[in-house]
């Protein structure tokens, strides 16, 4: 936390070592490491919530190989989600039955990289970095961990990813809120020339 008088941080860490034995372990933390996600956060992880929270215990843990393994897993089960949005902004811009029976397809279907892709077309803005599919390389990011790194370097891109991954969640979550939101609005309006 900072200190609004001295405007300093501090993180205490207190640990234990046997010099007999050959160890060291860390046995406590000031401030303690925390697994509360922010209101926004929770909302929008849906049922999801649950397997992120255990990813943030395995990264407090240094369990690296977990921490990713359950956040590619929440970046999984959360796309879905997001390809309703595609499929939504395609068939309010009129699409054609064939393009919409690909993203239905797409839905349903079980490769992550296809639904990726998908869901990167209607990513809203503000995640958008230089062209890039943020979704592909967070999840890259993360297979590449779980394939070809230790668990201390897991740990590393667990939190790496974090913050951008999070900050994904909230965005698409907003994206349907504001859609849905407006499709209210033009009903409404619709309405009152009847």
């Amino acid at each position: 936390m900072l200190c609004t008088g001295c405007n300093r941080q501090e993180f205490l860490c207190w640990i234990e070592v046997n010099a007999e034995e050959k160890w060291i372990r860390k046995v406590g933390q000031l401030p303690p490491w925390t697994i509360q996600l922010s209101k926004e956060l929770e909302t929008s992880l849906d049922e999801s919530v649950g397997l992120y929270k255990s990813a943030l215990i395995c990264m407090s843990q240094s369990y690296g190989i977990g921490a990713c393994t359950y956040m590619r897993r929440v970046l999984e089960d959360r796309l879905n989600p997001l390809l309703e949005i595609a499929y939504q902004v395609r068939e309010e811009a009129g699409a054609a039955k064939e393009e919409l029976n690909e993203i239905r397809r797409t839905i349903e279907g079980r490769t992550a990289e296809d639904k990726i892709k998908l869901a990167n077309q209607v990513a809203p803005e503000s995640v958008a970095v230089g062209g890039q599919n943020p979704l592909e390389k967070i999840y890259d990011h993360l297979s590449a961990g779980l394939h070809r790194r230790d668990e201390q370097e897991c740990v590393k891109i667990a939190m790496e990813v974090r913050q951008p991954l999070e900050r994904i969640f909230i965005e698409f979550r907003d994206e349907l809120e504001r859609r849905q939101a407006k499709r209210q609005y033009d009903q409404a309006i619709r309405s009152l020339g009847e």
